[in-house]
């Protein structure tokens, strides 16, 4: 069974401390040592890790160890709703266009006469490769869905996980998690919310959740105040899906349908409670260099 694969281990996982934080280029991150050391930019050049080493001793790199750490150590933990969502529409083998096919496609029939009609075999071969292809792909998406609700599972009880993080040799910042991680696919992200969570106490942050709610579903090449408009114009839907997620499907024809999902049990419960309303959903912000 894929679930209870031996490639269902991962080396890296999420932390439920705060990782070791970094203050030289090497050993950041895990406090084990059951796992390889890390590098706090992920390159083997020998030159450059001296140069790292030079600048770490000289202070030139104390803003960059502090923006490291800082990522690293915000907590997260587990959106169980959606979590439950997404457990039930896998474990149900729903055909939906959320979740990968758990069935291979099946093989075009074989003609009757395959054994003496060439023309017929190679047209059932070219049909056959594609199908084969696209099962390839097929069970490599199985195994990413499997292998991300076995993360989640592990961790949904945890009141809050930590990413460590490291850089590429531009200086981007990235999770070391693979899988379940804040810059992961859709349904990654969806399964992640801040552990501590703020209040919306003014429109002005309601607002923001609801441009939010318009970028997943996809309304997102107009003003910010018409996306917030969509969003009023679109209350009956939002809790709809909200309210019943595995009957009312108008959730999955969202540009980010686990996003958008996600934004509708938010939305949803600060209707219900109004201003004053705890939230932990991450609300995504195009940023320019």
């Amino acid at each position: 069974r894929i679930d209870n694969a031996e490639l269902m281990a991962t080396e890296y996982l999420p932390c439920v401390i705060k990782p070791k934080p970094w203050v030289k280029p090497v050993g950041g991150g895990y406090h084990t040592n059951h796992v390889r050391r890390l590098r706090m930019v992920k390159s083997r050049n020998k030159q450059y890790l001296d140069e790292l080493f030079s600048k770490t001793e000289s202070g030139q790199l104390s803003k960059v160890y502090k923006a490291l750490n800082a990522l690293q150590e915000t907590p997260w933990k587990i959106n169980t709703s959606i979590y439950d969502v997404m457990k039930s529409i896998w474990d149900s083998f729903s055909d939906v266009p959320v979740m990968p096919h758990r069935n291979d496609l099946p093989l075009p029939s074989k003609p009757v006469d395959i054994d003496t009609n060439e023309q017929a075999r190679r047209e059932w071969r070219k049909a056959a490769s594609i199908v084969y292809h696209d099962n390839i792909i097929l069970g490599s998406h199985r195994y990413r869905t499997a292998r991300l609700l076995s993360l989640a599972a592990r961790f949904k009880n945890d009141s809050s996980i930590y990413f460590p993080h490291q850089l590429d040799f531009r200086g981007r910042a990235y999770p070391v998690p693979t899988f379940l991680n804040p810059q992961g696919s859709d349904d990654a992200k969806s399964l992640l919310v801040f552990a501590n969570g703020k209040p919306i106490e003014e429109t002005e942050a309601s607002d923001w959740l609801a441009i939010h709610g318009a970028n997943t579903f996809g309304f997102d090449k107009v003003s910010l105040q018409d996306r917030g408009q969509w969003v009023n114009d679109n209350l009956e839907m939002i809790i709809s899906c909200a309210l019943q997620p595995l009957d009312d499907h108008r959730w999955m024809k969202a540009d980010k349908p686990w996003q958008f999902l996600a934004f509708c049990f938010e939305y949803n419960a600060f209707l219900e409670q109004g201003f004053g309303f705890v939230s932990h959903l991450p609300v995504a912000v195009d940023g320019s260099c």
